[in-house]
Order: C-alpha cells, then structure tokens, then sequence
C-alpha cells in the first residue's frame, strides 16, 4: 500500500492517518468507543495513504493533528471533511461533556478539567 518511500518522507503525516484509522476500526483501541464505537468510520477514499496526503497535505506545523470539520461525520477526503488544525480549534468543535458526577454539587470544572468555580445552589 505505502510505495516509494512515503512512509519515511511523511512520518507524522502517516502515524495520523494509521491512528485514525485504528481508532475507528479497532474495538482494542482506547479511543475506539469515542469514534468507530458510536459509528464514526474512515471513508474508503482514505484506504491508502497517498489520497490522504492529496486531501489533506503535510502537517503545517507540529501543534497541528488531524480532524473532522463535522465532528460527527466520518473521516472523508472526498466530502471535505478532513483538516489539519490545533488544539484551540479542535476543542471548540467537540460533543458535549457529560456532566462530573464525582463532584460535589455546584462544583464545575472546564473542559480541560480544570477547576473553574463553585455556583450558590
């Protein structure tokens, strides 16, 4: 499938498109119940890597990882659903958190679990 040495030349490039495509086809992977678990799956326009690179170019920095401009549409090249962007991006285009049950009540954390405030009820 990687010829001509792609693998080498695109190496961040390439461990994104392999982790995508774990996390959404295998049920041993961590992340799995977060993406193929709830039926995110990877676009057959994305089976080899060579078409991701045409979709999605080289990494434009090291702070950039992959992602999908419609958080629950499936990995696609072809739809226009696929991007490079940075964490600050990502985190505003994610599903609701489920609520901290461990907290005490009126206790609230941020998204990145970080203690934020206490409300009056």
């Amino acid at each position: 499938m990687i010829r001509h040495g792609l693998q080498k030349i695109y190496k961040p490039e390439y461990n994104a498109w392999s982790h995508l495509r774990d996390r959404c086809n295998n049920p041993k992977n961590a992340a799995y119940e977060s993406y193929g678990g709830r039926g995110i799956k990877v676009c057959e326009c994305l089976n080899n890597f060579s078409n991701f690179i045409n979709y999605v170019g080289k990494r434009p920095t090291k702070n950039h990882s992959i992602d999908r401009k419609e958080n629950d549409g499936d990995y696609c090249g072809c739809k226009n659903n696929l991007r490079w962007s940075i964490r600050k991006v990502q985190n505003l285009n994610q599903r609701p958190h489920k609520k901290k049950s461990a907290l005490p009540r009126g206790v609230y954390m941020d998204r990145n679990s970080k203690f934020v405030g206490v409300t009056n009820g």
